[in-house]
């Protein structure tokens, strides 16, 4: 296991518009790792800028990113959608960067996330969904208190033929 990574080697923030560049060169980095797991499509600094005005103008979703130095190493984003009936609940996806996995960054970003998410009135429900082969991330969740809430079957198609989703979430009393 990598070693933990210190709290004066990485800085996490909220995203804003003007990060679109180092947004774009980080989704740049995990598109040429070439992992088969869940990447937004490429778009250009001016779409990435329209992109995080979006999440900024949310009063129900953030970007987190890890960064080191002026580079995001990790991001987690998590959206709520407008529909008053969903307002209590949103959606999150993560990543990081080769060389950060393992290193507790994952956890410091879900960390933050849940509580900021419990600072919005009535919110009580963080979920995500995650490849049955992904165990690394699925542990991350589990550790963190989401449970396994169903499977989609044959939702994804991410090495050349569908496969499963395990859906998680985490809830709490408001």
């Amino acid at each position: 296991m990598a070693e933990p990574i210190t709290e004066a080697e990485i800085t996490f923030r909220f995203a804003t518009p003007d990060d679109a560049a180092i947004m774009v060169d980080y989704l740049d980095t995990l598109r040429a790792e070439g992992l088969d797991t869940i990447h937004p499509p490429k778009m250009t600094v001016e779409e990435e800028r329209e992109f995080l005005q979006e999440v900024e103008d949310n009063d129900r979703g953030f970007m987190l990113v890890a960064l080191c130095k002026d580079r995001v190493v990790g991001m987690l984003y998590i959206s709520s959608i407008k529909r008053e009936h969903s307002r209590h609940k949103g959606a999150l996806g993560i990543t990081l960067m080769d060389g950060y996995r393992g290193r507790g960054l994952g956890t410091t970003l879900m960390e933050l996330a849940e509580k900021e998410c419990r600072t919005w009135p009535g919110f009580c429900r963080m979920e995500l969904d995650a490849v049955e082969w992904n165990e690394r991330a699925i542990a991350l969740y589990e550790r963190l208190g989401f449970e396994h809430e169903g499977r989609q079957r044959k939702a994804i198609n991410l090495r050349g033929k569908p496969e499963d989703l395990i859906l998680m979430a985490k809830v709490w009393e408001v």
